[in-house]
């Protein structure tokens, strides 16, 4: 007999030991078809779509319904996958911010070329790593975002609990808050005053994440979010019913006290003239100043930060013969001051014939403009940077004060702090919010609407009327609820003047400062050990049971 064929088939007990659970080896899972390119490219086409519409939101833009639904794009990109690695989650959160930072910073790129001297591609690069850095603002949020989902908590608190200690802590050009999308939705803006930009931020991605549950639940006909949504309704109304009741007891208040004529003088004098003609600055304020002394009789006249563009004499009390000549109102002026071998960026207040009541000397210095990082330290590096500046940082915010008045003082970019502001307005127990800032570096860009804006939130905040002069605009006094009373333009030669209250009393943001960012502090690391340790120890239980 000829030799049986063996047959190929392999014998049934050996396919049992290789694929029963016995053998103590894992089958190895077949693998799942390659996903095409669109798919593939989908949740980063996503996260650049979510990025836009922040941006869009975003002041300067002003579409700001867009901020109800800017992190949904970025959700459905972090959800594609059932467990997205922390690197994927990092990498979809970096194009989010990245399209978010150089949407909302481009005109940085016109300003650089202005004034670095270098062409355009190389200042795409510089602008570019200010908005790689601002995006891991955003990479922080996703990957927060991811670890939280992981540990099984719902999609609201992940965001949250991700969201409020980044808005707090993270260091950017400007404060970027979800909530700076609603500058101009006056009945919605009034809750800052209760915990600041955070907390409307907070309630703006609340609205965001119900809207995508909803929408997955239509997409997979599962469980509609109905709680959630009557929740964040809720929140939503609430919130309006606040703002409406806030406006008309803030306006009451203000009709009801007493008031003071104040007047801005904005010269428009260009970087370059007013360091090469420091006199002409001086005379354009002084003559504008004259003409609203003659003809609307001010309390007080503002001029904008370094409006005398030269060192005032070391010791001077009296500024009547350099600076005010006849003018008899009281003015409030930045200047430049020298004191014991340092120099200072500084506000003046002059009373009625020119004597010095009270000084503050910026806090918040502009690097490489005002000082040179590491510049004490190494004064060699000012050789690399000759154009920027040895100034010394102030010491207070002690308020400016003329009679009953007491004026919180915050030059160029100060005003778009809260904390900062929120500090001025304890330490002094101020009354009235003045900001003396030059905007003329960045040009006719979107960047002086983005300040203005910004420092309104410092208005609601404190409930506090705000004055701003600038050197070229924009100019503008704003109510204690927001309101831009009166405005200048960009690059124009203008006078404002309007009526404000002297308003009293603290605010619970003026007690308690951004209570919910700090609230988000504790609790982003309290939730990431928590659930690491209660699933240890369900495992130590299960080891003891058995």
């Amino acid at each position: 007999m000829g030799k049986k064929r063996r047959s190929k088939k392999p014998a049934a007990g050996r396919v049992k030991a290789r694929s029963g659970k016995s053998s103590g080896e894992h089958e190895r899972p077949a693998a799942e078809p390659r996903a095409s390119l669109p798919r593939r490219l989908l949740p980063w086409l996503l996260a650049a779509l979510g990025g836009g519409l922040y941006f869009l939101g975003f002041v300067g833009f002003g579409v700001w319904p867009l901020a109800f639904v800017c992190f949904i794009p970025l959700f459905f990109a972090l959800d594609m996958e059932p467990a997205p690695s922390a690197r994927r989650a990092l990498l979809l959160g970096l194009l989010f911010g990245y399209v978010q930072q150089a949407g909302g910073y481009h005109w940085l790129v016109p300003m650089l070329e202005r004034f670095s001297g270098y062409g355009f591609f190389a200042n795409v690069f510089f602008a570019s790593a200010l908005w790689i850095f601002q995006a891991l603002e955003a990479a922080l949020f996703a990957l927060f975002y991811v670890l939280l989902r992981r540990r099984k908590f719902s999609r609201m608190v992940a965001a949250s609990a991700a969201l409020a200690p980044l808005e707090l802590l993270f260091p950017a050009l400007f404060p970027t808050f979800l909530a700076n999308s609603f500058v101009d939705q006056t009945w919605l803006l009034q809750i800052i005053d209760l915990g600041g930009p955070i907390l409307l931020s907070l309630l703006a991605l609340s609205v965001n994440v119900v809207l995508y549950e909803l929408w997955v639940s239509v997409r997979t006909h599962g469980p509609k979010p109905t709680r959630s949504l009557a929740v964040v309704a809720g929140l939503v109304a609430l919130t309006l019913v606040y703002g409406v009741y806030r406006v008309n007891e803030v306006e009451t208040r203000a009709a009801a006290s007493e008031h003071m004529r104040v007047a801005t003088v904005q010269a428009n004098m260009g970087l370059m003239d007013k360091r090469e003609n420091p006199m002409e600055g001086l005379r354009r304020h002084l003559d504008a100043s004259l003409e609203l002394e003659r003809t609307q009789h001010p309390d007080l006249i503002v001029w904008p930060e370094s409006a005398v563009a030269s060192f005032l004499p070391e010791g001077v009390t009296e500024l009547g013969p350099y600076i005010t000549g006849s003018l008899r109102t009281p003015i409030l002026f930045g200047g430049l001051s020298r004191r014991d071998g340092h120099s200072y960026n500084t506000a003046f207040l002059l009373d009625d014939h020119g004597a010095i009541l009270s000084t503050y000397d910026k806090i918040h210095l502009l690097a490489f403009g005002e000082y040179l990082p590491m510049g004490q330290t190494f004064p060699w590096l000012y050789e690399l940077s000759p154009n920027s500046g040895h100034f010394t940082p102030g010491e207070h915010q002690r308020a400016l004060v003329l009679g009953a008045w007491k004026m919180a003082t915050l030059i160029c970019y100060e005003d778009v702090i809260p904390g900062f502001t929120r500090n001025a307005v304890r330490e002094g127990d101020a009354n009235l919010l003045v900001n003396i800032t030059n905007d003329a570096w960045f040009g006719r860009s979107q960047e002086p609407w983005i300040h203005l804006s910004l420092a309104r939130f410092r208005a609601v905040e404190q409930h506090r009327y705000l004055v701003r002069a600038t050197n070229s605009g924009i100019s503008a006094i704003i109510d204690p609820v927001g309101h831009i009373m009166t405005r200048s333009g960009i690059f124009t030669q203008e006078t404002l003047v309007a009526d404000v209250a002297r308003l009293e009393g603290r605010t619970l943001f003026e007690r308690l400062g951004s209570w919910p960012g700090y609230l988000g502090l504790l609790a982003l690391p309290a939730l990431l050990f928590w659930r690491r340790r209660s699933r240890g120890q369900r495992k130590d239980e299960g080891k003891s049971s058995s």
